[in-house]
């Protein structure tokens, strides 16, 4: 009886295992399938569609903190078309450098290289507001995503 019992519990032992490491398997699955992924940084207003095709502009500002999305050395594609539609693709780049920051804080350059029409703060707040078509004030939360066309 007690050889029966030593038995089961080697079966579960196993049963435990197997199951374990099919989930492991799944797991590393799904985690290598991430990593075939495109990384993308999509720019939908006609207003900035001119500046990444003739690549006059080099930096990004986006509301809200993407650091999570976006990291320093990252290959993307940059594309430019209208949300839900067709989209195309101008150039890779890579991005040199993401900072998170209150829009306060965003340095006059950052700004031209941004949107080179734009030379101050002011300007750019409203600039965001019709992007974003929402208020935004200089103390929200943006980041700022270097990047640097691959050739």
């Amino acid at each position: 009886m007690e050889t029966a019992k030593k038995s089961r519990r080697i079966v579960s032992v196993y049963a435990r295992l197997i199951t374990q490491s099919v989930a492991c398997a799944r797991y590393d699955a799904r985690h290598e399938s991430r990593e075939a992924y495109v990384h993308a940084l999509m720019f939908y207003s006609p207003l900035v569609t001119d500046q990444i095709k003739t690549r006059r502009k080099t930096v990004t500002i986006r509301l809200g903190d993407k650091s999570d999305k976006y990291e320093k050395g990252m290959i993307v594609a940059v594309l430019v078309g209208q949300r839900f539609g067709p989209r195309e693709r101008v150039f890779d780049a890579v991005i040199d450098k993401v900072e998170v920051k209150p829009l306060g804080d965003v340095s006059p350059r950052e700004i031209q290289h941004e949107n080179a029409q734009l030379r101050t703060l002011d300007e750019f707040v409203d600039f965001l507001r019709r992007l974003y078509n929402r208020d935004v004030r200089e103390d929200d939360t943006v980041t700022v995503i270097h990047f640097s066309e691959i050739r």
